[in-house]
């Protein structure tokens, strides 16, 4: 049988990172953005947590990042166990729940260990060899319940920026790969123990516009724009301003405040058409536990 997963992105294929995946994921700016408080990550954890079933009595978020979704679970549920897991000790310094530091393709647990085991914003950061482990280690521990968030239909490399340092392009938020809700059927086609998928809800909103990326290619003499606010380089590290999030101010800044590609970019984005579609898929899969067990 033919093995299906999401296909990498182009420019990831055969690139030769002098920083490692470690050194990335552990630079605080990361973590420390208040991105969470975005209107879209507050829609995202409602819709997350609507998806969790009555009888769930243990969960556990593999690549759980700075403990957005389970500190929240902390406060607002009854479920008596509570574990994130991420290879970053730098994110796992804001975790208040139980935590592990480990990598998502080799997960420090039992099998069936866990009534729900959830993955939120983690896949698409995976480089091939550890995504098929993930994969395998995120059925392995589950018992009963899976819950999935990956963007949705994001075009990769319409995101691509240009760091000022060394010039390496990557995608801005080092996405590697893209879902639709096909992708979310045939997610688990290749580990052992297939999940069944019972429902998809998508959420948080984004503008596509038509002919933006190439026409900012375009103003900038063909180079790709540079890091907007919050971006680290995965090449060499380097990194932009710095900027909190806030849910209450939302707003663009003002014109004098940005950078001349943002400038163009606003400017671009009052002339073109586009599109408006979802931001993520949710993916919610459950488990036969006579399957699960043969495993």
């Amino acid at each position: 049988m033919q093995r299906y997963e999401p296909q990498l992105a182009w420019y990831q294929r055969d690139r030769i990172n002098p920083m490692s995946d470690e050194q990335y994921y552990e630079n605080d700016r990361i973590w420390s953005s208040g991105f969470e408080h975005s209107s879209d990550e507050v829609e995202r954890l409602s819709a997350v947590k609507s998806l969790i079933a009555k009888e769930v009595t243990s969960l556990l978020d593999v690549g759980c990042g700075n403990g957005h979704f389970v500190n929240s679970m902390l406060r607002t549920t009854a479920i008596g166990r509570v574990c994130g897991v991420d290879r970053s000790k730098s994110a796992l310094s804001y975790v208040k729940s139980e935590k592990y530091e480990a990598s998502a393709g080799d997960l420090p647990f039992e099998d069936n260990e866990f009534d729900l085991v959830c993955a939120f914003e983690v896949l698409e950061h995976l480089p091939t060899a550890i995504y098929r482990q993930a994969i395998r280690e995120i059925t392995r521990v589950a018992k009963k319940h899976v819950l999935i968030s990956v963007p949705y239909k994001e075009d990769i490399r319409s995101e691509l920026i240009s760091c000022p340092q060394c010039f390496c392009a990557f995608n801005r938020s080092y996405h590697l790969r893209s879902f639709d809700r096909d992708t979310m059927q045939r997610l688990f086609d290749d580990s052992k123990v297939k999940p069944l998928l019972q429902d998809t809800k998508l959420c948080g909103t984004v503008k596509i516009y038509f002919g933006l990326s190439w026409l900012k290619r375009l103003v900038a003499g063909f180079r790709t724009p540079p890091l907007p606010p919050n971006a680290v380089c995965p090449h060499c590290g380097f990194t932009s301003k710095q900027v909190k999030h806030d849910a209450k101010k939302e707003e663009e800044l003002p014109s004098n405040t940005l950078s001349s590609s943002r400038r163009v970019g606003q400017l671009l984005r009052k002339m073109l058409p586009f599109k408006t579609q979802a931001r993520w898929v949710i993916a919610h899969y459950t488990l036969d536990q006579a399957d699960s067990n043969l495993q």
